[in-house]
């Protein structure tokens, strides 16, 4: 039933993450766990497989190391009881990693956006807002800063 229930999920975001434009999309899996009779659940992944069930016992193992990192032992005589089942679809925007960036002439004067009031520890503070597309390499940013990667 778990892996039905993934293999539903997982088609799902896929859909939806294609139909957004996005060719490379891939899926984690993840299991909100806990012993029977008690209320501490943990969101647990595991290296999961869609074309090998048998990788489900991934979270019973992920589970219980989490459970016995946490609390110190593992009820091993309770039914362990799946809360949720979560998927997270990923994908990529296609812009290449090694995709090679212009260097600056200027690096003391990056163009900013604007600035915005943000408040930190120590109060409000000027905040210069930068657009990550029109950055180069070498350019200085002094903080504080924001530097926006528009979503497509």
């Amino acid at each position: 039933m778990i892996a039905e229930r993934f293999a539903a999920l997982s088609e799902r975001a896929t859909n939806e993450l294609s139909s957004q434009g996005f060719a490379e999309v891939h899926c984690e899996y993840f299991l909100h766990m806990r012993f029977a009779r008690t209320d501490c659940a943990i969101m647990v992944t595991a290296n999961y497989e869609p074309q090998d069930t048998d990788t489900l016992l991934n979270f019973v193992r992920a589970f219980k190391a989490t459970y016995k990192r946490e609390f110190g032992f593992i009820l091993e005589d309770r039914d362990i009881i799946i809360d949720d089942i979560r998927i997270r679809g990923v994908a990529s925007s296609g812009v290449e990693r090694n995709e090679r960036m212009g260097a600056t002439d200027d690096p003391e004067h990056p163009v900013s956006v604007g600035s915005s009031r943000t408040f930190f520890e120590g109060g409000f503070l000027d905040t210069s807002i930068y657009n990550k597309k029109d950055l180069l390499a070498g350019h200085i940013i002094r903080g504080p800063a924001m530097i926006i990667d528009r979503n497509r």
